[in-house]
């Protein structure tokens, strides 16, 4: 297949979905000023390359039921989102984390939580989440004041910076998406359409790295309709978090179907999934068949 600056131009099934990033991809210095407004190749030290592998871990209790621990780990960058959690899950998501991204409401929190510790830096320490604490480097969508607090918690070694917005606005929030897409999602009621960090996330990655696979991307059929608290049943197949049976939400519409926002739309996202997998731009590893 022909490729440009790294990205196969594959047409798909879908292929027509896929023509506004095609067609951006072409165009003279995209990749690269998308490489730039992203920062994660310069965050992890790389110059005039790009990354060789790239793992990209979602947070769903897919994961439980098919584990990959072992080849997340053999990636060379692994990017993480909000508070997925590593310690006690190595064998299902892998032990290393080079980039975790965290959204605006996961950055207030914990730079909140932060801010509200006392006692000696031994005793703060132990209570910084862990999640916050055990990775190379920390993407966060906020102030430089939330940064700030969020960096003072970290060990020596780690660092937060904030996430350029301008990549979401020319990179990831506009040329992934056709005009047919978007229409039909305003259609249902929405006024806007806002990619989950999630998504953001799988972006950063297909800009710095050569061949990108994500893990615990993955929602089922019958459970989009299913809350994550119900039983018998009625209970959802997967669990909605590999770290948690009931997830509660109530920024969503639904709070115990933490996916049902106006804003954003996980059906279309994993149709892009889908799109992307097929014309070999990704591997969705927990790809439903």
């Amino acid at each position: 297949m022909k490729t440009v600056k790294g990205w196969t131009l594959g047409e798909g099934a879908e292929g027509r979905r896929l023509s506004p990033l095609r067609d951006a991809i072409k165009a003279p210095g995209y990749v690269q000023k998308c490489q730039a407004l992203s920062g994660v190749l310069s965050l992890l030290g790389v110059s005039g390359r790009r990354l060789k592998t790239c793992a990209v871990v979602g947070g769903s209790g897919i994961l439980r039921r098919f584990p990959r621990g072992h080849e997340i780990d053999n990636a060379e960058a692994i990017f993480r989102v909000n508070n997925c959690p590593v310690a006690g899950f190595e064998d299902m998501v892998g032990g290393r984390t080079s980039v975790r991204f965290l959204n605006s409401p996961r950055s207030l929190k914990w730079a909140g939580e932060v801010a509200r510790l006392r006692g000696t830096r031994e005793e703060r320490d132990a209570k910084v989440p862990p999640e916050l604490k055990h990775n190379d480097h920390v993407v966060v969508w906020g102030s430089d004041d939330t940064r700030q607090r969020l960096a003072n918690a970290l060990p020596d070694g780690s660092s937060v910076v904030r996430a350029n917005t301008a990549f979401r606005k020319h990179c990831a929030a506009k040329a992934f998406w056709h005009a047919d897409e978007l229409a039909a999602h305003k259609k249902g009621g929405a006024r806007i359409f806002e990619i989950t960090f999630g998504f953001e996330a799988v972006a950063h990655a297909l800009f710095a790295c050569d061949r990108v696979k994500i893990y615990g991307y993955y929602l089922g059929d019958k459970d989009r309709h299913r809350q994550t608290n119900a039983q018998g049943s009625a209970a959802m197949e997967t669990p909605y978090h590999y770290y948690e049976n009931q997830t509660y939400d109530k920024s969503a519409k639904d709070p115990w179907r933490p996916w049902t926002y106006s804003y954003h739309n996980f059906s279309l996202e994993h149709a892009k999934y889908r799109q992307l997998h097929d014309a070999c731009w990704l591997t969705n590893v927990h790809l439903k068949k």
